[in-house]
């Protein structure tokens, strides 16, 4: 199954995978979001290896809080 757009159902699957062990992520740097065009700049100029992450929200805030 291909998807174009990624849905929310596609991105918990992912998430789970990532939690499980059995996929990894290789993270090269991670930007705050009031950093993202430093973060563009990075990744233009083909630096190290991993994904650059934006981080959008604090770590410890508990975004599923019912």
């Amino acid at each position: 199954m291909i998807h174009s757009q990624p849905s929310s159902a596609l991105l918990q699957m992912v998430a789970r995978l990532i939690d499980e062990g059995h996929l990894k992520v290789t993270t090269g740097r991670i930007f705050p979001l009031s950093e993202a065009q430093q973060a563009h700049e990075h990744g233009q100029g083909g630096h190290g290896r991993g994904r650059i992450v934006l981080q959008i929200a604090d770590e410890r805030e508990d975004t599923f809080a019912e």
